[in-house]
């Protein structure tokens, strides 16, 4: 059994145990993963490639025949059963057998039909909603983990800067994103982490955009949003580009950008609240009279998830904690005209933070820049 796998199913059971339950059901892929060690993506809500169940003294993966030998090869601290269809008899067989009398099970990745074929009318056993403690031990990173994560955020900067050199006006946003996917995989990455996104102009302004044919203009804001994944961790890197000269309302626009991020990297710390965070790039903002602009928090965390815990927002008085990878990606968006988002990777430490992601960024402080925001 490997040290990891050793480390997770101890974390686990010592929440067993606080929690006074006798074992638990994962059916969250990301969280199978993060407990085996097996890798390998459901089809769909109701096409479970496997389930994890996790007691003091069991853990066991019960997947269909077809995948029995590959989730053997890839998580050796499990053993591995194959299930009969409908699953949940294959389940509600084996919680029987460990005589488990209070099972947790994840409200939010546990479908209701599922939930309805495993639940016990008899009192044989009871299913117990779990708080999310799990979630919770997945968001500290590991060395290990921290070593993945930098791999994949080392392909996303080489991708990044490798296709900056090549923005030329009249490519579409869907010629860039499929060059940035070409590239990733070029690079030794398994795919792209989420759809890759580049926003040219008023497309920019969506913090969310499916690349599509716009052609990118000389003298526009471009917003490229990309990740790789790789091992199972995924990286995420935002960088605002333009070719030729940027206009200077945009250019201020991306200055205060610039300063809010460097306010937020400035107050990341183990033991801060996320919260004061977000609210250090808001405050920048609200300075600068662009508040209007600013429409989503300043990160997430990072890992196995593109979009994990913890969340860096105003309203999230959870303490950072070193191990925590996180991203700081403030944003401002002119609905209609452009966006501007730099976002970066942090690693949370006991005094501070250290950066993952290197790709190179343009700037605009320390230049006095004229032009009114609203002009």
């Amino acid at each position: 059994m490997s040290t990891l796998s050793t480390d997770r199913l101890n974390a686990i059971r010592q929440g067993l145990a606080r929690t006074g339950l006798d074992g638990m059901l994962i059916t969250d892929p990301d969280n199978r993963f993060y407990v085996s060690g097996y890798l390998i993506d459901d089809h769909g809500p109701t096409e479970s490639a496997g389930v994890a169940l996790v007691g003091q003294n069991h853990a066991i993966i019960l997947t269909g025949q077809t995948n029995v030998d590959w989730a053997a090869s890839e998580a050796p601290a499990f053993e591995v059963r194959s299930w009969q269809r409908p699953w949940e008899q294959t389940v509600r067989a084996a919680f029987e057998e460990l005589e488990w009398m209070r099972i947790g099970f994840e409200p939010s990745s546990t479908s209701y039909s599922t939930w309805s074929a495993l639940a016990e009318p008899e009192g044989r056993y009871e299913l117990v909603p779990m708080n999310g403690w799990l979630d919770e031990i997945r968001w500290v990173k590991s060395n290990d983990e921290i070593e993945k994560l930098q791999n994949a955020i080392d392909i996303t900067d080489q991708v990044f800067e490798a296709i900056e050199n090549q923005l030329r006006p009249g490519m579409s946003e869907r010629a860039v994103a499929a060059m940035i996917d070409r590239g990733f995989l070029e690079h030794g990455a398994d795919g792209a982490a989420f759809p890759t996104t580049v926003g040219s102009g008023p497309n920019g302004a969506r913090p969310h955009h499916r690349s599509g044919d716009r052609e990118l203009r000389a003298g526009e804001p471009v917003v490229i949003d990309i990740g790789a994944k790789l091992a199972g961790y995924c990286a995420d890197l935002t960088r605002t580009v333009w070719i030729g000269e940027l206009s200077a309302r945009a250019s201020k626009i991306y200055a205060v950008v610039e300063d809010a991020q460097a306010a937020a990297l400035g107050a990341v710390a183990s033991g801060v609240p996320a919260r004061v965070v977000d609210e250090a790039t808001n405050a920048v903002f609200e300075d600068a009279g662009m508040s209007e602009y600013a429409i989503h928090s300043v990160g997430h965390g990072l890992g196995i998830r593109v979009h994990d815990g913890p969340s860096v927002n105003s309203s999230s008085d959870l303490p950072l904690l070193t191990g925590n990878v996180v991203t700081i990606e403030p944003g401002l968006y002119v609905a209609g005209e452009f966006g501007v988002r730099i976002e970066d990777v942090v690693v949370v430490q006991d005094n501070g933070y250290r950066q993952l992601s290197r790709a190179r960024k343009r700037t605009m402080r320390g230049q006095v820049i004229e032009g009114e925001v609203g002009s």
